[in-house]
């Protein structure tokens, strides 16, 4: 059986029985052990999973639940709680654990919830949030990955280690762009103005930017995500003729205005209304290629669907108007009036596109 349905297999009986583990103590037999031998290490070994370590740096007489060893050296510090405790107010008695050990590696449990900590920060030193949580009851592909990663056979210190520090350092990036976008930071804006303006910007210029900067990094979210420019560039020649040839087939149908051309690095797109999700179609106009992909609309969901799968290659731009029909068919559905089904018009209509 594979690793990940062994995993799967497991997890559900750990959420089956969780309610029959009356205390810690079971927690550890029911929940936790069975999870460490699926992942190679011998519990019965008590030199490999060791119960009961003393490892507290204050001197108590503290134990660690377990601690995993290798090569005869600490590799996972294992602090365990009831199924129903929360973790939270734990990690502090889990991070003196952890400072007293070898170990590059703590997991805090309750036999559900799986916090796994190392010391990206200051070596030796717990960090204060997990790098990573795994649910048991949720488990998906993330966590059987890095479940594999902590396996017998797969342990490997500076790997796990240095995956670890980048799964922490995105987050962090992400949450810093998260919070630039909600509100730019003082220092964020004025680094900015000082690109745009120069040094000789004005605090009247850092104010101005800061609402923009907001439009600015949403806009450029989305032309990364899409591939396709927000704003619409003049273009080339050939690209202005392709515009212009759309437009004279839809002038019985909507104004010329309303036609707008985006010019992307791999092709350009043709919009109603400049709307991202109406592209009408989309082209490539180059001296060596010369193609045009219509869209259409899926019955399914009655979206825009535009695959560049059926892409028809062009010798001159007025073999265009070969394909008036589905331009023409493919803007009457998007400007249907409100109330109108836009699935019975595709149904009477353009059965060829469902």
């Amino acid at each position: 059986m594979e690793f990940n349905e062994r995993m799967a297999e497991l997890a559900h009986k750990i959420a089956n029985s969780k309610k029959q583990c009356l205390n810690e103590e079971g927690t550890k037999t029911a929940l936790v052990l069975p999870l460490l031998q699926l992942m190679g290490y011998d519990i019965h070994n008590p030199s490999e999973v060791v119960p009961e370590v003393n490892r507290d740096i204050k001197g108590r007489g503290d134990r660690v639940d377990y601690i995993v060893r290798q090569d005869d050296a600490d590799k996972i510090v294992i602090e365990c709680k009831h199924w129903d405790k929360a973790l939270t107010t734990f990690v502090p008695q889990l991070a003196s654990y952890y400072v007293a050990s070898d170990a590059r590696f703590g997991i805090l449990t309750n036999g559900i919830d799986y916090w796994l900590y190392t010391d990206t920060c200051k070596k030796n030193l717990m960090d204060d949030t997990p790098f990573v949580r795994i649910n048991m009851e949720h488990l998906d592909e993330t966590g059987m990955e890095w479940l594999r990663m902590f396996c017998k056979d797969h342990f490997n210190d500076d790997k796990i280690w240095n995956k670890a520090y980048e799964q922490k350092t995105i987050e962090s990036l992400r949450k810093s762009l998260r919070n630039e976008y909600a509100n730019p930071s003082v220092d964020f804006t004025a680094l900015m103005a000082k690109r745009i303006f120069g040094c000789n910007h004005s605090k009247t210029d850092q104010q101005r930017l800061k609402s923009l900067l907001q439009m600015a990094i949403k806009d450029v979210a989305h032309e990364i995500e899409t591939g396709e420019p927000l704003y619409a560039p003049v273009g080339n020649a050939g690209e202005q003729s392709v515009l212009a040839i759309v437009q004279n087939i839809l002038s019985d149908m909507v104004s010329k205005d309303r036609i707008q051309l985006f010019v992307g690095t791999s092709y350009s797109t043709i919009r109603l209304d400049g709307i991202v999700w109406y592209s009408i179609l989309k082209f490539k106009w180059t001296g060596n290629v010369q193609w045009v992909s219509v869209s259409k609309m899926t019955y399914a969901n009655c979206k825009v669907a535009n695959s560049l799968s059926n892409k028809h290659y062009l010798n001159n731009l007025d073999e265009i108007r070969t394909y008036s029909k589905d331009i023409k068919d493919i803007v009457k559905v998007l400007i249907l009036p409100e109330g109108t089904s836009r699935q019975e018009w595709i149904t009477d209509n353009r059965p060829d596109w469902k």
